[in-house]
């Protein structure tokens, strides 16, 4: 996830791998330096869960069209341009 947005950004790009403890530490040392508190461990919790959900088309019972993750960033990231 973070080489695709890394990808579609322009200018620097710097990637670091941290452990996740080290990682949910530094944010939270982020946060007092700050002052802003909106981070949580159990974010980066939940994205490390490694959870199966089943293979459900809800898509379909909502008649949304899917976007892949590389096209959903680029969306994202272009919306300041317009």
């Amino acid at each position: 996830m973070i080489k695709t947005v890394l990808d579609e950004v322009d200018g620097f790009k710097f990637r670091l791998f941290l452990p996740v403890f080290l990682f949910k530490l530094g944010m939270k040392f982020y946060q007092i330096l700050i002052g802003n508190d909106e981070f949580t461990t159990d974010q980066v919790d939940s994205l490390t869960a490694e959870e199966i959900f089943p293979d459900y088309p809800w898509w379909d019972e909502f008649n949304i069209k899917p976007t892949s993750f590389k096209e959903g960033v680029h969306i994202m990231m272009s919306m300041d341009d317009n």
